[in-house]
C-alpha cells in the first residue's frame, strides 16, 4: 500500500537499540506499509507541521520523526 524509505541514519540508530526496540520498530514499519489508517498509539501528527511522530513503546519510549509525501 505505501512505499517506505528509511534513512541510513535512522537504521543505524535502530541497529544500536536492543532487540525488543528493533523488533517493535520493524513491526510498526510493516503496519504503516499495510494499514490505511494507523492508530494514534503508533503515529501521532505533530501540530502545525507536516511531520508525524512514530512512537516505539519499548524500553525508554523512542520517538522517530516521519513524514508522508502523498
Amino acid at each position: 500500500m505505501r512505499e517506505i524509505v528509511i534513512a541510513q541514519e535512522c537504521l543505524e540508530f535502530i541497529d544500536a537499540q536492543n532487540e525488543r526496540v528493533r523488533n517493535k520498530f520493524f513491526q510498526l514499519i510493516e503496519v504503516i506499509g499495510e494499514v490505511k489508517v494507523v492508530h494514534s498509539h503508533f503515529i501521532k501528527k505533530l501540530q502545525n507541521t507536516q511531520f508525524y511522530e512514530l512512537r516505539i513503546k519499548a524500553g525508554n519510549g523512542i520517538r522517530i520523526i516521519i513524514f508522508a509525501t502523498d
